[in-house]
């Protein structure tokens, strides 16, 4: 009678013991699955990565084919040209290309909603996204001695500022909050206006911002910091005047 007590007690904690190694175990496997950096989300990632790179694809696919009617010259002609040669080499009806300035196009595929640069000489990347900037060339504060740049209208008006004398923002620090793209409608609250006159000092007023940035003398360097005419001005670079 007491050694069948003694196994009993034997029994019930080698049961217990069971359930807790399951319990973590089990733990370990979901985490495994859904962690931050379970096989669940990296699959996930490596299907957006998969989508993103055939999408890419298509679209080397469809300037080359542009190229070759030209003759070997990279001109895309219009907006049908380049939507014509994606649907092509797609299959895909709704990929719209709109021309955003004289050497891109902003191409957008209807599904994923992603957005890719096409330039002139046949450069395929990722679209900056569109600014939110509710007042485009008020220049928001962080705090006493940071200013936030939110898009180009913001950066025109720094750099006009300072160059006319109004203020100096001398000891000021600007953060630009997104990648700005002079030739990218997606980096302009409204970029067929142009309400800063000469803004890349040439000597002539162009009658969209975007025209008036993408020609002539490009972008007005800020003050006596000569950075010169770039294409694009980086995602938390820091400006200090």
């Amino acid at each position: 009678m007491k050694e069948k007590q003694r196994n009993s007690g034997i029994t019930l904690i080698a049961l217990i013991i069971t359930i807790i190694v399951l319990l973590i175990l089990a733990g370990i496997v979901i985490n495994l699955a859904l962690g931050q950096n379970g096989i669940m989300v990296r699959g996930e990632e490596a299907g957006i990565e998969y989508d993103i790179a055939h999408e890419k694809e298509i679209l080397g696919l469809a300037l080359k084919d542009i190229q070759i009617q030209n003759g070997g010259s990279m001109i895309i002609p219009d907006e049908a040209t380049l939507e014509k040669a994606m649907k092509d080499n797609s299959g895909m009806d709704g990929i719209t290309a709109k021309k955003s300035s004289e050497k891109l196009y902003i191409v957008t595929y209807p599904d994923s909603k992603r957005q890719y640069e096409v330039y002139a000489d046949g450069t395929v990347q990722d679209a900056a996204p569109k600014v939110n900037d509710d007042t485009p060339g008020e220049i928001a504060k962080k705090d006493d001695s940071t200013y936030l740049i939110q898009s180009i209208e913001d950066l025109v008006i720094l750099s006009n500022t300072v160059n006319a004398g109004t203020d100096s923002y001398e000891g000021k620090t600007f953060e630009i909050l997104t990648d700005l793209n002079f030739a990218s409608i997606n980096s302009y609250r409204n970029p067929e206006e142009n309400d800063f006159g000469d803004a890349n000092g040439d000597g002539t007023e162009e009658a969209t911002l975007i025209k008036e940035m993408t020609s002539g003398a490009g972008f007005m360097s800020i003050g006596k910091r000569r950075q010169g005419i770039q294409r694009k001005y980086r995602r938390k670079w820091a400006y200090y005047i």
